[in-house]
Order: structure tokens, then sequence, then C-alpha cells
């Protein structure tokens, strides 16, 4: 995995159409972001994460909300608990 880059993008539905899709910001798209999960009501982002400063294991579960204005929180990842 080393020197590879895996990246979330998304493409906003407006007027009954899909805009251009986009690279998530930098606070997700952060080393290699994989297989993401936006949950139904677009409040919360899962996704996998590897080669970021904090990774616990090679390849770690991390959580992003959105706030009010749309905007996505800095990613944090799920811990010891859960990335064994």
């Amino acid at each position: 995995m080393e020197g590879e880059t895996a990246k979330i993008y998304c493409a906003k539905y407006v007027n009954g159409g899909y805009q251009k899709f986009e690279p998530l910001p930098e606070i997700i798209n952060t080393g290699i972001t994989l297989d993401p999960f936006i949950d139904f009501q677009d409040r919360f982002l899962l996704f996998a994460g590897s080669n970021r400063a904090d990774n616990i294991g090679i390849i770690d579960l991390y959580i992003s909300y959105k706030d009010g204005n749309g905007n996505w929180s800095q990613s944090s990842n799920l811990g010891q608990e859960i990335c064994t």
C-alpha cells in the first residue's frame, strides 16, 4: 500500500441531477481512505484508513460528523477497542 493513494469523493444531487464529483476535504482524505459509509440521514461518515498519523493497526476505522452547514468534522480513529 505504500505510495498508493485512495480518496473518498462526493457528487451532490442538485435539481434532479448529480454535480461533478469532488474529493472530500483533507481532514478526511489523509493517507489512504477506503470503504466509505454515509448514514441514510447524511449525519456521519464511517471509513477505513491507513497511512495516517493516528493509525493503531494497518487499517483502522474512522468517523467524521457533518455539521448543520454541511461541513465534515476532523475524522477520529474509533480506538483500540475497535481497531485491534
